[in-house]
C-alpha cells in the first residue's frame, strides 16, 4: 500500500470510528450480558462500597469470573450509566478489531481493497458478531498481545507488562502467547530481562488490585468463592470438554497428547521465525489447545486469517480462503438458527479455519524454503 493510500485509509478509519462512537454513545446499550456481569456491575458495586464479587448484589446468583486486575484498572466505568459504559466498551472493541487487521499487514503492504475486504470479513464473522453483542474481552486481549510483541522496543517492559496483565483478564487466552512473549524478552536481554518482565507482571497484578482493597477490603474471599461457582457441566466447543464426552475418561489422555503436540508446535514456531510473525500463530492456535473456550473466542484466529489473505498473493490461495470462510459462516449461521442450538456444536470451526489458512499458505509457499515461506508468507 502506498504512503498516500495508507494515510487516506487511516483518515477514513478515524472518521468512521468517530462516527460510530458518536452514534453508539447516543443509543441504547450495545455490549450485553458478559460486559454487564463481568465488568460494569462489579465496578459499579466497587465504587459504591460493595464487593465486586459479592453474591448478595449479583442478579440470579451469577457473578463475575474475570480477573480482578481489569476491575481495578477500569473501576471508573462504575461511575457511568450502563448505557454509556457498554457503548464505550463496544467502541474500544471495534477499534481493537480494526487495529488487529491493520497490524496484520506486517511489512508487506496490501492493496487498499484487499485490506478493506479483510476488515469486512473479520467484522461480520459470526464469532465477531457474537463477541461484540455480548461484550466480551477476547478481541481486546488479542489486540494487546499483538501490540506488545510488535512495539515492545518502543513501549518498554513496564508498559508492555501492564498491557499483558490486562489481557490476562481471561488467563486461558494467554497460554501460548505469554510464554512466547517471555521467550522474546529472553532473546532480547537474557534471563535477567525475562525475569524482570515476569516480575513486572506480578507487580502490576498487585497494583491493579489496590482499588479493590480500597473499595471493599474483603473482596478476596468473595473472589475465591466466585471461582468455585463456575459450572463444570457447560458444554463448550473445545476438545477438553468434548473428548471425554465422546470417548469417556480416556478422552483426557487424547486431549493431553494434542496439547503437547500443539505446544511443541508453538515452541518450534517461536524458535523458527521472528516474534512479530510468531504471535499471530500463537493466538490462532490458542482456541485449539486452551481447556476453556467459547465460540466468540475464535476471533483469535482472525488476525492470522486476515494476514494470510493480505499476503499470500496467489489467486488459488485467495479462492480457498474465501471458500473456507463462506463454509464456516454459512454453517455457523445454520447452527445459530437451529432449534437445538448449543455452543459445543461449533467445535469444528477453529480446525476448519486453521486448515483453510494452512492450505492457502501451502499453495503459495516456496518449495525451496518451505517452512519459512509457509509460516511468514
Amino acid at each position: 500500500m502506498r504512503r498516500h493510500s495508507r494515510t487516506l485509509f487511516g483518515i477514513t478509519l478515524i472518521i468512521l470510528t468517530s462516527a460510530v462512537m458518536v452514534w453508539s454513545l447516543r443509543s441504547r446499550p450495545i455490549s450485553g450480558w458478559d460486559f454487564r456481569i463481568n465488568l460494569w456491575e462489579p465496578t459499579s458495586w466497587l465504587v459504591s462500597g460493595q464487593s465486586p464479587y459479592g453474591l448478595d448484589a449479583a442478579q440470579d446468583g451469577i457473578i463475575s469470573v474475570w480477573m480482578p486486575m481489569i476491575i481495578g484498572a477500569l473501576f471508573p466505568l462504575g461511575l457511568l450509566s450502563r448505557e454509556t459504559a457498554s457503548n464505550i466498551w463496544f467502541v474500544m472493541s471495534l477499534m481493537a478489531l480494526l487495529g488487529s487487521v491493520i497490524l496484520a499487514t506486517g511489512s508487506k503492504k496490501p492493496a487498499v481493497i484487499l485490506l478493506a475486504i479483510s476488515a469486512v470479513m473479520v467484522a461480520v464473522f459470526p464469532s465477531t458478531i457474537a463477541h461484540l453483542r455480548i461484550g466480551q474481552i477476547t478481541i481486546l486481549a488479542t489486540f494487546i498481545y499483538i501490540v506488545v510483541v510488535l512495539y515492545m522496543d518502543r513501549l518498554g517492559l513496564m508498559i508492555c507488562a501492564l498491557l499483558v496483565v490486562l489481557a490476562l483478564t481471561k488467563p486461558q487466552l494467554g497460554i501460548l502467547a505469554v510464554p512466547g512473549i517471555l521467550f522474546m524478552t529472553y532473546r532480547q536481554g537474557g534471563w535477567r530481562n525475562s525475569a524482570k518482565f515476569a516480575g513486572l507482571l506480578i507487580l502490576w497484578s498487585l497494583l491493579l488490585t489496590i482499588p479493590l482493597f480500597v473499595g471493599f477490603p474483603g473482596w478476596l474471599t468473595d473472589f475465591w468463592s466466585s471461582m468455585g461457582q463456575i459450572p463444570n457441566d457447560w458444554l463448550q466447543p473445545g476438545l477438553f470438554t468434548l473428548f471425554p464426552l465422546w470417548l469417556g475418561s480416556i478422552g483426557y489422555l487424547f486431549w493431553l497428547v494434542l496439547v503437547l503436540l500443539l505446544v511443541g508446535l508453538n515452541i518450534w514456531i517461536w524458535l523458527r521465525i521472528d516474534p512479530q510473525e510468531a504471535i499471530f500463530w500463537s493466538l490462532a492456535l490458542t482456541p485449539l489447545v486452551t481447556p476453556y473456550v467459547w465460540s466468540w473466542d475464535f476471533v483469535m484466529i482472525l488476525p492470522l486469517f486476515a494476514k494470510t489473505m493480505m499476503s499470500v498473493g496467489h489467486k488459488l490461495s485467495l479462492i480457498l480462503l474465501g471458500l473456507g470462510y463462506l463454509i464456516c459462516w454459512f454453517l455457523m449461521f445454520r447452527i445459530n438458527s437451529s432449534d437445538n442450538f448449543s455452543n459445543q456444536l461449533f467445535w469444528w470451526v477453529p480446525w476448519l479455519l486453521m486448515l483453510t489458512i494452512a492450505g492457502a499458505r501451502l499453495i503459495a509457499s516456496d518449495r525451496r524454503r518451505f517452512a519459512d515461506s509457509f509460516l511468514v508468507s
